[in-house]
């Protein structure tokens, strides 16, 4: 039989921040050079396996909305095939630091599903250059087609509030203040709090509080009761705020009806 089928049922948690890489299994990377696999999930196949592909089978979905459990078939093969000649998601991002890489890495995930998981797999990852970087892609693609990021909505939320770099959080906060569909109410107010915390915070940068406080105030209608920590977060940074803080700031004091 030439090809192996293994289906795996993997907690997000795992894919967004495996133990290890595909590399740990050999001759299973002779094709493609992904890291997918958990530690604990070991692969025996007879003769030396290659990993031919990864198909994302499905997404379950918890009671609140929140992605669940991802089931994955990963196939392999005894027979030879060719080399493949294209770089991983990683490999990508560490050719240049551009917006030239990050469109194209973009371009990569954007129609392709694996390519998209290992993107993702980079932005959580714990190396904070490629992390850096894989964020900058994945807020173009989030601009492109804000539903491929669903299934990460909670891998996003988490990252954001424990960065190992800003560009994550920037990512998440403009990603989300420009999502115009309904979120999961947990999530919504877990981002609202997020968002009002980073407003108190006079260190955080401004391109975060511009798409903090819009985030906020689109949201006063549904939640009334952040209008009146909102206008105290802006009214009391107003004094020492850079010009397009101020600006922005202004217009979503007078969204709210209240006085800069």
């Amino acid at each position: 039989m030439d090809f192996h089928i293994y289906t795996y049922i993997l907690a997000t948690s795992c894919v967004a921040k495996p133990k290890t890489h595909a590399d740990d299994f050999g001759h299973a990377t002779q094709i493609y050079r992904r890291p997918f696999l958990a530690k604990d999930q070991t692969l025996s196949t007879p003769g030396p396996p290659r990993l031919w592909a990864v198909d994302i089978l499905s997404c379950t979905f918890k009671s609140n909305g929140t992605p669940s459990m991802l089931a994955v078939n990963f196939r392999f093969s005894n027979k030879r095939f060719p080399k493949h000649t294209s770089m991983s998601i990683r490999e990508e991002l560490l050719v240049d630091h551009s917006r030239a890489v990050a469109d194209h890495v973009a371009a990569l995930a954007l129609n392709d599903e694996e390519r998209l998981v290992e993107l993702m797999v980079c932005m959580f990852c714990d190396d904070v250059d490629v992390a850096q970087r894989a964020a900058h892609a994945v807020g173009i693609l989030g601009r492109q087609d804000p539903s491929k990021l669903i299934p990460w909505f909670v891998e996003m939320a988490n990252a954001m509030e424990y960065p190992i770099h800003q560009s994550l959080r920037r990512c998440g906060v403009r990603y989300y203040s420009e999502y115009r569909n309904r979120l999961p109410r947990r999530l919504e107010k877990r981002l609202i709090d997020l968002r009002l915390r980073c407003l108190a915070d006079a260190q955080t940068e401004i391109a975060i509080g511009v798409f903090a406080m819009q985030f906020v105030a689109d949201r006063v209608a549904t939640y009334p009761y952040v209008r009146e920590k909102l206008i105290e977060h802006l009214q009391a940074r107003l004094p020492v705020a850079s010009t397009g803080y101020r600006n922005r700031a202004q217009k979503v004091l007078k969204q709210l009806g209240a006085e800069p």
